[in-house]
């Protein structure tokens, strides 16, 4: 397919506008396009669009469609957004990947970058001295990343008589401005400009679209390896998420077959299951750092954790409990190690439901439930969540810092 990211040095000059009309006359010619809208913070295509599958020939990937009346994005979902996004184009498999990204130079960017192979870039621009003067300067960033920049589209030209600015790349089109400058009136008035654009980027180099992988263990390591290694060393421990069973399995019956053994297996393995294990690791597929709730708040000299926040953490592995992943989680007061049972993770949608019910975000960066929800939670849970009868006064001082 060919993957066309559509950028601006500055707000407001349209480039949503331009992605979504170019995808339209695409679409209308019989190539099929897929669009991610990546302006996370303040997703549009959703709003110009209206659903992820608008025409036969669309799909759309916007946080739009699934973050309605969230107040906060939070930078660390850009990977996990694009990550999923590129899954979707994938599976749709396009003609055409056009990607609506914000202005100026973000982590977004940085992200698509490291993420996904381009053919091109179109920037996005107003003929005017300022917004020239941005298209000029960021672009030096995509080509010191060898991202090569396919031309030029002016939007909401004066005239299209008047003197151009001394673009450095091919002007591909010219939008005359219009008093009610929307996106289906644009096109209406101007589809013959948007389809010689479109016919530009038909002559763009094919890429191959996918996911650079992140890998954390080892998985060609299969049950016959380990079952070979334990001839020489008998002790079964967490290799990769694919064995995972098998050495649960083996664990529990060696305790089981332990002399003068009660029948008791270790909570560590019991709790451990494929399934948490496998969801756990995936939330560190996207990068070192990912956001967890705490399920079950455990007693920690020295530390207060409240069940119901939610904080980052880092993946640990701990020989004492046979190899399995734990979380070192970041507080003020220090870091923790947790256990699987103890958290799971979550997205941006949980951190939302915390900011918009009222939450409070510490100094050291965790959200935390509204007291009042603390409460419901404490009435309706009580220890089997970690929580004790003190835990106001835990509340205050975390709140506090």
């Amino acid at each position: 397919m060919k993957a066309i990211l559509v950028y601006s040095g500055k707000g407001g000059v349209g480039k949503t506008t331009t992605s979504a009309n170019i995808a339209k006359v695409m679409a209308e010619s019989g190539h099929k396009v897929f669009i991610i809208d990546a302006d996370v913070n303040t997703p549009s295509m959703n709003v110009v669009f209206g659903s992820e599958e608008p025409h036969d020939n669309i799909m759309v990937s916007s946080m739009g469609f699934s973050t309605d009346g969230m107040i906060y994005i939070e930078q660390s979902m850009v990977k996990k957004f694009i990550r999923q996004s590129v899954s979707k184009a994938k599976k749709y498999n396009p003609d055409f990947l056009i990607i609506d990204t914000p202005p100026s130079i973000t982590d977004v960017h940085i992200n698509l970058i490291d993420s996904v192979d381009v053919s091109g870039m179109i920037m996005v621009t107003q003929p005017n001295a300022l917004s020239v003067s941005d298209v000029n300067r960021t672009a030096m960033f995509f080509e010191g990343r060898e991202v090569s920049v396919i031309g030029i589209v002016e939007n909401m030209a004066v005239s299209s008589k008047a003197e151009k600015p001394d673009y450095r790349w091919e002007l591909l089109g010219s939008i005359p401005f219009a008093g009610e400058f929307d996106s289906q009136k644009a096109l209406e008035n101007n589809k013959s400009a948007y389809r010689k654009i479109a016919k530009k980027l038909e002559n763009t180099d094919n890429v191959i679209l996918r996911n650079k992988e992140r890998t954390i263990f080892n998985e060609t390591i299969t049950v016959e390896d380990i079952q070979a290694m334990n001839k020489v060393k008998s002790k079964h421990r967490f290799i990769n998420v694919e064995t995972w069973e098998w050495v649960r399995e083996q664990l529990i019956e060696d305790q089981e077959n332990q002399p003068y053994s009660t029948g008791t297996i270790d909570n560590h393995l019991l709790w451990a299951t494929t399934d948490r294990v496998k969801g756990f690791i995936g939330a560190f597929e996207d990068g070192n750092q990912a956001y967890f709730m705490i399920t079950k708040s455990p007693s920690i000299n020295g530390v207060d954790l409240m069940a119901g926040e939610i904080g980052q953490g880092t993946l640990y592995f701990d020989e004492k409990y046979y190899g399995i992943p734990r979380l070192k989680y970041n507080t003020f007061q220090g870091e923790v190690t947790l256990f699987l049972h103890e958290v799971t993770p979550v997205g941006n949608r949980e951190i939302n439901e915390i900011i918009n019910t009222g939450g409070s975000i510490t100094k050291d960066g965790r959200y935390i439930q509204h007291k009042d929800a603390q409460r419901d939670l404490y009435n309706t849970f009580g220890s089997s969540c970690g929580m004790s009868s003190n835990w106001e006064e835990k509340y205050n001082r975390i709140v506090t810092g």
